[in-house]
C-alpha cells in the first residue's frame, strides 16, 4: 500500500510533465512606432497581404495565421519596409523609430532572436549596398578626370598644368 501512495503522485507529475506545450495556430505582432507618420502598415509574403491598422499614438497589435513552418514577411510602417520571420506560436514585439528606422529597429517577445537577425542582416546589406556604390561612383569619377590628372610618375605635374588653382596649390605644396 505504501509503495501505490508513493507511485501515485510520481505518476501523476511524469504524465503533466511529458503534457506537450499547446502551441497557438497564429502568431502575434505588435509593436509601437516612434515618430509614426499617420499611415496604416502592412504585412505581405508570397500569396498574402494584410493591412495592419497603427494607431495615432504608434502602437499596433495583429494576428496572422502563418502555418506550420513560418514564413518571411515584409513589414511596412507606411514608408520604409523590413523583413519579419513569423511562425505559429510567436509573439513578437517590435519597437522603432521611423527617423532612423533600420538603424533602431528591435524586437523582443518570442521569436526575437531570429527577426533581431535578420534586422542586422539588412542593415549590413544596406552597408555592403552603400559602400559598393560609393566605390562605383568613385571608380566612375575617377575614370571621367583627364588622363595627365592620373600620371603618378611626375604627381606634381597634372597639379602645375590645373589652371584655376594652379598659384593656390603651388604655393601650398611648395612647388617652383
Amino acid at each position: 500500500m505504501k509503495k501505490l501512495s508513493f507511485l501515485l503522485p510520481v505518476l501523476a507529475l511524469f504524465l503533466l510533465a511529458c503534457q506537450n506545450e499547446v502551441v497557438k495556430d497564429y502568431a502575434t505582432i505588435s509593436g509601437k512606432i516612434t515618430n509614426h507618420l499617420g499611415k496604416n502598415g502592412s504585412l505581405r509574403a508570397e500569396g498574402y497581404q494584410k493591412e495592419i491598422h497603427i494607431n495615432e499614438d504608434g502602437t499596433f497589435s495583429d494576428t496572422v495565421h502563418v502555418g506550420v513552418k513560418g514564413k518571411v514577411f515584409t513589414f511596412s510602417d507606411g514608408n520604409e519596409v523590413t523583413d519579419v520571420f513569423l511562425k505559429n506560436g510567436y509573439d513578437l514585439h517590435l519597437t522603432l523609430n521611423t527617423d532612423e528606422f533600420d538603424e533602431s529597429l528591435k524586437y523582443t517577445g518570442k521569436g526575437a532572436e531570429n527577426n533581431n537577425f535578420l534586422a542586422q542582416k539588412m542593415l549590413l546589406l544596406l552597408l555592403i549596398y552603400l559602400t559598393k556604390t560609393k566605390l562605383i561612383l568613385m571608380r566612375s569619377w575617377i575614370k571621367s578626370l583627364p588622363k595627365k590628372w592620373l600620371s603618378w610618375k611626375k604627381p606634381r605635374t597634372w597639379i602645375r598644368s590645373w589652371s584655376p588653382l594652379k598659384k593656390q596649390v603651388s604655393k601650398t605644396l611648395n612647388l617652383k
